[in-house]
Order: C-alpha cells, then structure tokens, then sequence
C-alpha cells in the first residue's frame, strides 16, 4: 500500500531523488498506485494510437509524435526524477487525447449510414427548387 505521498522525501529530510518515478511510486503510493500510475500512461498511449487509425492527413502525424513521444518518456523516467517535466507532457497529452477522440468519433460519424433527402416532395411531380432572392436586380 505504500507509505503516503511524498513519504520518502519526508524520510531523508532533505530532497534527495530516488533516481526512477516508479520506485517513487512504489515506496510512496504501493503496488496499487504504481499500476495506476502506468496505467494512465498506457491508456493514454493507446487512446493515440485508436486515433491515429481515423485521423486526417493533418493530424496523424500529431497523434503518431505523442505515441513515441510517451513511450520514450515512459522509458525515461525508469531511469530519471522528470516530475517537474510530467506537467507539459500531459498538457500536450491532453490536446493530443482530444484531438484522437474527436477523429474518432469523426470516423464512426462517416461510416454509419445516414438519410439522403429526396429531391422530390411528396406532394410534387418535379424537382423543388429554391426560392429567387428577395432583393430586385438593379
């Protein structure tokens, strides 16, 4: 279960670093909050990657630099404290996410099929066609 957050800093009594985030996580928030902690990285990773899948030439490659950008940060903090550098990660994570689900759902919204309307009224035998403009021509 751990010891509580930032437990082990309060132990040294000073601000030494464990040299990795996840035996931080580990001695601090237990088995449990490690699972967790990955977890959120993974899904995040996974989310990207669905995206990709539907994106638009515009936004593949976006979505294709936050995967390798994750994973390489998910390696890197196996062997560094980078807390202070998490925050922008998971801004750009965030922008990144939003832009991967709404592909998504970009997608699921052109593949279902959808009514066309009739060029033909119920009531008419020929095409209904537009109203002139209400403005005279000078």
């Amino acid at each position: 279960t751990g010891f509580g957050w930032e437990a082990y800093y309060q132990t040294m009594l000073h601000r030494f670093s464990t040299h990795s985030v996840y035996l931080d996580r580990l001695y601090n928030l237990g088995t449990i909050g490690l699972t967790l902690f990955v977890f959120s990285f993974v899904s995040a990773i996974l989310t990207a990657r669905r995206g990709m899948m539907s994106a638009s030439e515009q936004t593949a490659p976006f979505l294709m630099a936050t995967v390798i950008g994750m994973t390489s940060f998910m390696i890197a903090i196996a062997f560094a404290d980078l807390e202070v550098a998490a925050v922008f990660v998971w801004a750009y994570t965030g922008i990144a996410l939003r832009i991967a689900v709404m592909s998504s759902a970009d997608a699921n919204r052109r593949s279902e099929p959808h009514e066309v309307e009739s060029p033909w009224s119920r009531d008419q035998t020929k095409p209904t066609t537009l109203p002139m403009s209400a403005t005279p021509r000078r």
